[in-house]
């Protein structure tokens, strides 16, 4: 069992989460990060007693470091960086949210950390990167999000493998099965969906998050996210990876074996569930969960998703993480013109795709290229965002 971790992004929901999930296993907290949620900070702050904090304005750490003068107070990316390779946690949690937490990601596995991963876009924009580097060093990925989670632990084995992520092999495997909620317009048709507003978007049927976790689920594209993100992690052709609807969110992901078995990893849905999980590796502990009830189980359904970004970031992963980095940072960009009503709902994919095939850069081999061909796409995409809004609006 581990004793000491670093929890980056504590604020957010999988920070918090993992929070409690430490204290339930008695692990101590020895550094934390945050953004702007100051508020909270400083009670988790009284709480758990870090000896580092970092947040993002110097102004925000020169203000706490009067109230708790123990404690050393970082800010901005290069605090980020630093907390990320302290010499005493076992473990760093990256739950920092966009393309900041690309950065304590590199630093921490440079730093020879196990990185515990909620951290997308240091998947999907650095997947390849990243994992040849976590190989070179020697340490491992555990990842968080409950789909990639259950496909780590369908994929247990007795042998030894050279996996990124610990214990797994996919050597007998069919395909991997991520499971979606659905979201918000399931069951409409493309004609139904012009004129959606951002509202209606992030009306979750199901769960209730950030206005732009939100509205990736209503494109999928967070499913398509994933599908990179498990390419990456597991080292699976990407047209391996298949995706089906699930409503009732009990299985979380299921993979298919060569002989036509299939393994599903079921439980409530409970973010705490896959932290316990990888906190407590290769253990599996007695914990707070609500546990299923079958008896009140009455049906698992499912449906075939009828999306074509999912095929775009297959595409993207076969060609690799120029054009993974670029798909991430576009949908960011356009995700954030639609929720500012500057384009329309349907007009996210055209831009993502405008700005995977205007991608000029060849496969990136250091953090340098990545961060290069993040703002190259982030500028593609905020020229094809101007051109849709002269024209529709």
């Amino acid at each position: 069992m581990i004793n000491t971790i670093s929890v980056l992004g504590s604020t957010g929901s999988v920070g918090v989460k993992s929070l409690e999930v430490a204290q339930k296993l008695g692990i101590k907290i020895f550094a934390l990060s945050a953004g702007r949620n100051i508020s909270l900070l400083e009670k988790q702050i009284s709480l758990f007693s870090p000896k580092f904090v970092c947040v993002e304005l110097f102004e925000d750490a020169k203000k706490l470091s009067y109230r708790f003068k123990n404690i050393k107070f970082l800010f901005g990316t290069k605090g980020l960086q630093e907390i990320s390779t302290l010499i005493e946690p076992e473990i760093v949690v990256n739950s920092v949210s966009g393309f900041e937490g690309i950065f304590p990601a590199f630093s921490a596995i440079n730093a020879g950390k196990t990185l515990a991963l909620a951290n997308k876009e240091s998947i999907v924009s650095s997947g390849s990167v990243l994992t040849k580097l976590a190989r070179d060093k020697g340490t491992k990925i555990l990842p968080l999000d409950s789909e990639h989670n259950a496909i780590w632990q369908c994929l247990q084995t007795n042998l030894k493998t050279e996996s990124v992520v610990p214990g797994i092999s996919v050597k007998n495997v069919k395909k991997l099965i991520l499971t979606a909620s659905g979201g918000p317009f399931l069951g409409m048709k493309c004609s139904e969906l012009e004129n959606v507003t951002p509202e209606e978007a992030v009306k979750h049927p199901v769960w209730n998050m950030g206005a732009k976790i939100s509205v990736d689920s209503a494109t999928m594209v967070n499913k398509g996210l994933e599908i990179i993100e498990a390419a990456y992690l597991f080292d699976i052709d990407p047209f391996k990876i298949d995706v089906t609807i699930h409503t009732e969110c009990v299985i979380h992901s299921m993979v298919e074996f060569n002989d036509n078995s299939v393994l599903a990893q079921m439980a409530n849905a409970d973010m705490k569930s896959p932290i316990f999980y990888a906190l407590a590796y290769p253990k599996r502990i007695q914990n707070n969960t609500k546990p299923l009830d079958f008896s009140n189980l009455n049906s698992l359904s499912f449906r075939k998703p009828e999306n074509s970004i999912l095929n775009l970031c297959r595409k993207a992963a076969i060609l690799g993480n120029a054009s993974t980095c670029a798909i991430s940072a576009s949908n960011e960009m356009a995700v954030n013109a639609f929720l500012q009503k500057k384009i329309k709902f349907l007009d996210i994919e055209t831009v993502i795709d405008y700005a995977m095939a205007k991608c000029k850069f060849k496969n990136a081999e250091t953090l340098e290229e990545i961060i290069k061909i993040d703002s190259e796409s982030r500028s593609i995409a905020k020229e094809k965002i101007e051109e849709i809004s002269k024209n529709e609006f």
